[in-house]
């Protein structure tokens, strides 16, 4: 991972929004959770490997973006884009812990992201994505990024459509409704060795 890349990551970890304030209150343990998810309090005894009932956690998911103003060449944004902007063609990246109202609407805190020069990200919904590379599907669809399942809504949702490697379509016809997953792979160093592998068997 490059330089920009760590500090790119970094900078993202040390702002966090509570979702029950929608306040700053510090670090992201995991990078890649751009979802806000207020936990319910279980009360229980520790877990033991004797255990045969299953532990139920339910979370109450809000969405990153109702928080933060993004703004990603000066431009208000969802940001959503953070999870796929490529890391390498960020200039500069910065974070305020500053209040700021735009159109009647207050955000406790603004990322700021300049793109290098010669860089243009290409910036669509999950939708929009959906209806260019497959037009013909009219099934409910669940769509995922890497690894991770999408909260939010398709269509405020934005991802680089350049940063994308992989258009992966899954038709699951088993169930009562058919379902398809769509799952997008980003070009992270992870994700372009493993699709440059060549396996033998």
């Amino acid at each position: 991972m490059n330089r920009m890349s760590i500090a790119f990551l970094f900078l993202l970890s040390a702002f966090s929004i509570n979702a029950q304030t929608d306040t700053v209150t510090g670090i992201i343990p995991e990078i890649r959770s751009k979802i806000r998810s207020a936990i319910i309090p279980a009360q229980r005894d520790a877990f033991s490997a004797n255990d045969t009932v299953p532990f139920v956690q339910i979370s109450k998911t809000t969405t990153f973006s109702e928080g933060v103003a993004c703004f990603v060449d000066g431009k208000l944004m969802d940001p959503s884009v953070l999870k796929t902007i490529n890391p390498a063609s960020i200039e500069h990246f910065s974070i305020k812990k500053d209040a700021i109202e735009i159109a009647g609407k207050k955000y406790p805190g603004q990322i700021h992201v300049e793109i290098k020069e010669g860089h243009h990200p290409r910036f669509v919904s999950l939708n929009d994505l959906k209806g260019k590379y497959i037009p013909d599907n009219h099934q409910p669809t669940l769509f995922m990024i890497n690894d991770d399942f999408v909260k939010e809504d398709y269509n405020s949702f934005l991802v680089d459509e350049k940063y994308i490697l992989k258009i992966i379509v899954d038709k699951v016809e088993t169930l009562e409704k058919p379902l398809t997953i769509i799952r997008l792979l980003t070009r992270t160093e992870e994700n372009l060795k493993e699709a440059n592998t060549i396996y033998i068997r």
